[in-house]
């Protein structure tokens, strides 16, 4: 939380419960921005989003997956609206 970059993808799996809240991002006490991809559930990117510190971010739809990244990830990587994206990650 009051690290100075994140040199790492973050992979959120919200709540289901159909309601964007809970599919929202916030960035208080961070000191600085960073990219967030929102996902369906098939990996499908239908949203992006760059958040400064000290924000909140409220998507148009909930999302099944949330991926947070470095600033500049999204332009770094060329990841698009529609993307479908690749990743294995376990939840506990």
């Amino acid at each position: 939380m009051f690290k100075k970059k994140v040199d790492y993808v973050l992979v959120l799996k919200p709540k289901k419960d159909n309601h964007k809240i809970s599919s929202s991002i916030h960035t208080f006490f961070m000191r600085f921005t960073i990219d967030v991809v929102f996902l369906d559930k098939n990996k499908k990117v239908f949203e992006l989003a760059q958040i400064s510190p000290w924000n909140l971010y409220i998507p148009k739809r909930p999302a099944d997956y949330i991926l947070e990244m470095e600033k500049e990830s999204i332009e770094k990587h060329q990841i698009a609206i529609g993307d479908k994206l690749n990743f294995v990650c376990e939840f506990r």
